[in-house]
C-alpha cells in the first residue's frame, strides 16, 4: 500500500463521517493510528455537526456532495450541495479555518434531469487560474 501525503507527521487529520463503521478502513492506514481522528455523526445538513471536527485545523478539503446519475433531481441534488456546502463553510468560520479546498466532479454538469436535450459543453480552457 502506498504512503499517504497526509501521513506525513506534519499533518494530524481529521475525518467526518455520518457513519463510523464506513470509515474505519481508514485506520489501517500507514500514520492513521497516530495521525488520524475519525469524527462521526457529521452530517452535511445538520448544522452544527461538524464543530468539533474543525478545532484546530488550518485547512479543510470539502469533497462531500450528493451525486445521481438516473433518480436525482434538483431537489435530492443541488439543494442538499449548496446547504451541504454552506453548513461546512459556516463551520470553518466559527473555528478559524484558514484555508477551504472545495473539490466536485466535471459529472456533476452532465446531469439534465429527463430534460431531451442534447448539452453541448465547449473544449475546457487550456490554462487554469489559481486564485491565491
Amino acid at each position: 500500500m502506498r504512503r499517504p501525503q497526509w501521513c506525513d507527521d506534519r499533518y494530524t487529520v481529521h475525518a467526518t463521517t455520518r457513519d463510523e463503521a464506513k470509515a474505519a478502513h481508514l485506520l489501517k492506514l500507514p500514520g492513521a493510528a497516530e495521525r488520524l481522528k475519525i469524527f462521526p455523526g457529521c452530517d452535511l445538513l445538520k448544522i452544527g455537526s461538524f464543530g468539533n471536527a474543525m478545532d484546530g485545523c488550518d485547512a479543510v478539503f470539502h469533497t462531500a456532495s450528493p451525486f445521481y446519475t438516473q433518480t436525482g433531481s434538483e431537489e435530492a441534488l443541488v439543494k442538499p450541495a449548496v446547504d451541504g456546502t454552506r453548513n461546512v463553510l459556516l463551520a470553518c468560520v466559527a473555528h478559524g479555518v484558514s484555508k477551504v479546498i472545495l473539490t466536485a466532479s466535471t459529472a456533476n454538469v452532465y446531469v439534465t434531469y429527463g430534460a431531451n436535450e442534447r448539452l453541448a459543453f465547449p473544449q475546457a480552457p487550456a490554462r487554469v487560474t489559481v486564485c491565491q
